[in-house]
């Protein structure tokens, strides 16, 4: 939670939660604001500068009054107990930390959708060797021949792991279902195989934030051989639809006020490691099979999740490392992975209005932190959700502007006849114009993309 001086509470959160307390001097505003969540309906920030912080020698922004800490911790402390949260409260170097008390009595059940033996194999000892949470079951959903020549080398785990035989093509979706259909577990952890934990705490560290109500999903912080981020929360409205936040920085940056290292809400969770209650699993339908049966499946999970009112949460305090793209590259030389993949078009049709903007990575962060793609990209919504619609075709219209001219009245005159015999339509353009709001008048997204029309 970034807050500055300049905060506007509405007089109605100021009568319910009193004046500042002096018992937190030097971190009254942060206690103040953690009184006032507690409270407000909705908090707002505008994306403009309207304030400019000064920065002297000895004020807490130029890294003096550190004895703020102390009372910075006693007000989350005391934040924590309003709450009747059980958990401990300390400082780290990048943030403060709450580690929740967990019933470890609860089993968690890690779901491993996979058709490799070298791969499963390969988790399995992982898992084993870098856990200590008392009451885990391992869940491999694969293949009657890896299954057999996996329980013939873990004989002795067989208590622990409960294989599942699927053998049927590679649905990553369908095994994911499967195995949570089978787990044994309260809590569910989807795990690829090519995931591997290097610390004993993480299913801990992991599932902790699922004690909080509202919290729907977790994933961790996961990291490239390199040391270098694969996933950190997965933000909309970049290009391809969906992208991850600070993709390849050091997984122990402290960019952007440490934002890599704290725990906090994002729009999409990673399918790569997902924790989640098998109720709240159940609730949402699992992960959908038939449109999203391997790209996107996450995607649309975790929209499912903020849909029915839960949050999806990014922990940094788990870590795992990913190895990039082993589980798929098998799977994307064979003819049914060559097929068209028309996924992403199902979730702008599903979920645009979760495209158009992300409430944890606005504009101005994307304009400085997202270096996947720096060319200018916006899509803008038509807040239409139609995927129960049956389209004759998904068409993509191309203008060279979005100016109310001649060849853009043209295009917005075929773009109205084409929805009104049932397309679906989707305008790209190189820059933004008045006739954009047009076309999403008429229930169309538009995409301004720049670098589409580079040569």
């Amino acid at each position: 939670m970034y807050i500055g001086h300049l905060t506007v509470y509405s007089r109605y959160i100021i009568d319910l939660i009193g004046n500042f307390n002096s018992e937190y001097d030097f971190s009254q505003d942060y206690d103040y604001m953690l009184r006032a969540t507690e409270k407000a309906r909705k908090i707002c920030h505008i994306e403009k500068i309207l304030y400019l912080w000064r920065k002297v020698e000895g004020s807490a922004s130029a890294g003096g009054k550190s004895f703020a800490r102390e009372s910075n911790v006693a007000a989350l402390s005391d934040a924590i107990n309003r709450r009747d949260i059980v958990a401990e409260v300390f400082p780290l170097s990048t943030a403060n930390r709450v580690r929740l008390s967990l019933d470890t009595a609860i089993t968690v059940s890690i779901i491993i959708p996979t058709d490799s033996y070298k791969n499963l194999s390969n988790t399995i000892e992982n898992i084993t060797k870098y856990n200590d949470y008392p009451n885990i079951e391992i869940v491999p959903v694969t293949n009657s021949k890896v299954l057999i020549a996996t329980q013939k080398k873990f004989i002795q785990l067989q208590e622990m792991i409960n294989m599942v035989c699927y053998d049927k093509p590679y649905n990553f979706s369908d095994k994911c279902n499967v195995g949570a259909q089978m787990a044994r577990g309260e809590i569910l952890v989807f795990y690829n195989d090519d995931v591997r934990a290097t610390d004993k705490s993480w299913v801990y560290n992991l599932i902790e934030y699922l004690s909080i109500d509202g919290v729907g999903g977790v994933s961790p912080k996961l990291f490239y051989e390199n040391n270098t981020i694969q996933y950190a929360g997965m933000v909309t409205n970049v290009r391809n639809l969906v992208g991850t936040s600070f993709h390849c920085y050091n997984k122990d940056s402290s960019e952007y006020f440490n934002y890599l290292q704290l725990v906090r809400n994002v729009s999409i969770l990673s399918g790569a490691c997902l924790a989640i209650k098998k109720s709240v699993f159940n609730q949402v339908g699992g992960f959908d099979a038939i449109n999203t049966p391997i790209m996107g499946s996450d995607v649309d999970f975790s929209f499912k999740l903020i849909e029915a009112g839960y949050r999806c949460v990014y922990t940094p305090y788990a870590e795992l490392l990913h190895i990039g793209h082993l589980s798929l590259s098998q799977y994307e030389k064979k003819a049914q992975f060559r097929s068209k993949d028309k996924s992403d078009i199902y979730l702008l049709k599903k979920w645009n209005k979760f495209f158009g903007i992300d409430p944890y990575f606005t504009t101005s962060m994307k304009q400085q932190l997202y270096h996947d793609s720096v060319e200018p990209f916006m899509l803008y919504s038509s807040g239409n959700d139609d995927s129960s619609v049956r389209f004759k075709a998904d068409i993509l219209l191309v203008s060279h502007e979005l100016t109310y001219t001649g060849a853009v009245k043209m295009l917005l005159i075929a773009a109205e006849i084409l929805i009104k015999h049932g397309y679906f339509v989707t305008v790209v353009a190189p820059e933004d114009g008045e006739a954009r709001n047009m076309f999403n008048d008429l229930g169309i997204n538009v995409i301004v993309d720049a670098l589409l029309f580079k040569k």
